[in-house]
């Protein structure tokens, strides 16, 4: 089981009053917090430490001096285990603290006496020592690592066997995604062993700002130049009003990753977030309109795409814009929300993972994937269909002879 260790160094002192060598410790869940204290008639304030005059006003115990006050049923309303204690520096003890379910823990001390004190604060977990709000992330990247493997698998596969005409900007950009999701995977697995390596944050950094890079570009490039050759256009292609704005999204991508990490259950999302947000849901927009409108526009010849494909697929970028504005609206909420600290900790450890930590990610990666996907259908078919097509111009020129 998980659990924090509180301890405090040996001190002699001089003083032969036992109250000299007191320090106050107390240990709990951040939601069990309003159990702490006790509001006197006198005051609006709360008494935190039982005192001499505290025990007369009977709100504590005199066995109780030094330590702590906390309400008189708070250990049965508690949702975790509340620790108070009062520690001798003569003779400090080691408090052990269990840890039964995910949360904020907080340790406070008070020195009691006056004197200076010193200790330390260990926490031992057997599950490993990534913080609960970023274990969700772990498990995540894991199961993306081994999805994203055999997908490529499959890719390599369908490249060696179509052999078809491929986009040039296809395979640079599903080795990208595969080697961003291998990086952010490595990371959290070191971090849960206690390794944190910030040069590989860096690296993270620049392989997503890549990756947007690559995907935006990708995104301008026509899908259809020829009828039978879907996939002749290169870089070259690429309208020059599409450089400035997918270079402007890659640098804040790349910003946005910097500033967050490392993060921490108090780390607030990025204000260019937002922004990202908001300009990857327009091009993701103007992307879809204009690919609609390409699909309701092409002809009935059989080496061209369906109408169905097209829909289906740009439909798909139409639904990823929306998340990315929601995901936008999302961070501008936490962004203004009031709250900092362990209040800010306690409202959003449980789902900042999801609600801003990750998601700008995730909508990179499915949109990626989304769109090689596609590339890779239409390569299928173009080589399907060129099987089908040889031979009967074959047979038609034999019969003429």
């Amino acid at each position: 089981m998980p659990s924090i260790i509180v301890q405090f160094d040996d001190q002699f002192l001089e003083s032969s009053h036992e109250s000299d060598r007191i320090v106050s410790v107390v240990v709990f869940e951040i939601n069990d917090e309003h159990l702490g204290g006790i509001e006197t008639p006198q005051s609006n304030t709360k008494e935190t430490i039982c005192t001499a005059a505290n025990v007369e006003a009977k709100l504590c115990l005199s066995d109780q001096l030094g330590s702590f006050i906390v309400t008189a049923d708070a250990f049965k309303r508690a949702h975790n285990p509340i620790i108070t204690k009062a520690i001798n520096l003569s003779d400090p003890q080691t408090i052990i603290y269990p840890v039964q379910n995910h949360g904020l823990y907080c340790t406070a001390t008070y020195g009691y006496s006056g004197h200076p004190y010193s200790g330390s604060m260990l926490v031992q977990d057997q599950n490993g020592l990534l913080p609960a709000f970023e274990r969700p992330c772990l498990r995540l990247y894991q199961a993306l690592a081994i999805l994203l493997t055999i997908y490529c698998a499959a890719y390599a596969f369908l490249w060696h066997t179509v052999r078809s005409p491929v986009r040039h900007s296809s395979p640079a950009l599903l080795l990208t995604a595969l080697l961003n999701v291998y990086m952010h995977c490595l990371y959290y697995v070191l971090a849960d062993a206690g390794h944190h390596i910030k040069p590989l944050l860096w690296v993270i950094a620049a392989i997503t700002s890549a990756q947007t890079f690559l995907f935006g570009i990708s995104l301008v490039v026509p899908l259809v130049a020829l009828p039978r050759k879907p996939y002749p256009a290169t870089f070259s292609s690429v309208p020059p009003t599409a450089w400035p704005i997918v270079t402007i999204l890659a640098a804040s991508m790349l910003f946005i990753q910097i500033a967050e990490q490392p993060r921490t259950v108090e780390t607030r999302p990025s204000f260019v977030m937002p922004l990202f947000a908001a300009l990857a849901a327009a091009g993701l927009v103007w992307v879809f309109f204009q690919g609609h409108r390409q699909a309701y526009l092409l002809n009935d010849s059989m080496f061209l795409p369906p109408k169905l494909a097209f829909t289906v697929y740009y439909w798909i970028l139409a639904c990823i814009a929306l998340l990315a504005l929601a995901c936008g609206a999302t961070s501008i909420m936490v962004i203004v929300d009031g709250s900092s600290g362990p209040l800010f900790a306690v409202k959003y450890w449980t789902t900042r993972w999801i609600r801003f930590d990750e998601p700008l990610n995730l909508l990179l990666l499915l949109a990626t994937m989304t769109d090689i996907s596609f590339c890779t259908y239409l390569a299928f078919r173009s080589a399907r269909l060129d099987m089908e097509v040889v031979p009967t111009a074959e047979s038609h020129e034999m019969t003429q002879g």
